[in-house]
């Protein structure tokens, strides 16, 4: 099978994403800040009302079992950081043929 680098790519995506639509939309409410073990990350709301991850600079022994909000969040997290390093790459390498 011959495919391009974009098409296998977008298609990965399309999987990924829809793995991800057909668990999120089964998720309820209660579900997403559930504790799944004694020691787990998660999302705390603060004293102005906002949600902020829990966080470690270093990494804990044993490493925290992270909520579905914690996972999320770092998902969500990862998926901007990772798409304006795309966008940045493409623009370098425009800037760069010019």
């Amino acid at each position: 099978m011959n495919v391009s680098r974009h098409a296998l790519l977008r298609w990965q995506f399309e999987l990924t994403w829809s793995l991800f639509e057909y668990h999120l939309e089964r998720l309820e409410d209660d579900d997403h800040l559930w504790e799944p073990a004694a020691r787990t990350w998660t999302l705390r709301r603060g004293d102005g009302g906002e949600w902020t991850p829990d966080w470690a600079d270093t990494e804990p022994d044993p490493v925290p079992v992270p909520t579905v909000a914690h996972t999320a969040a770092w998902v969500n997290a990862e998926l901007m950081k990772n798409a304006a390093e795309i966008g940045q790459l493409r623009l370098l390498r425009a800037a760069s043929a010019a």
